[in-house]
């Protein structure tokens, strides 16, 4: 069983029901990157965007979970449902609306 982020993010979207996540073309990104190591070595601490956050972005993570799950117990809930309890979770708690 894989999980990759973008599947994460897709159904992160889709049950909070929210418009699809806007995408960036990446000319613009890294552009808007080097601007953010300008002015943090200008001497702003928490740039928004910066090539190192960009690169951090645009790694690819994919988790095969397939032996973990073949030696542990039956998960108490599938990644579909903790996603719903995550959300209610935080709508609970005020993070999100």
């Amino acid at each position: 069983m894989i999980f990759t982020l973008f599947c994460l993010k897709v159904e992160v979207r889709r049950q909070m029901g929210v418009r699809t996540i806007l995408k960036m073309p990446f000319t613009v990104a890294k552009g808007l990157a080097m601007c953010g190591d300008a002015l943090k070595a200008l001497g702003w601490v928490n740039a928004p965007l910066t090539t190192f956050r960009l690169n951090n972005i645009l790694t690819e993570y994919v988790f095969d979970l397939s032996p973990i799950m073949g030696i542990s117990a039956p998960l108490p809930f599938t990644i579909k449902e903790g996603i719903t309890r995550s959300i209610e979770w935080m709508r609970e708690m005020r993070i999100i609306k």
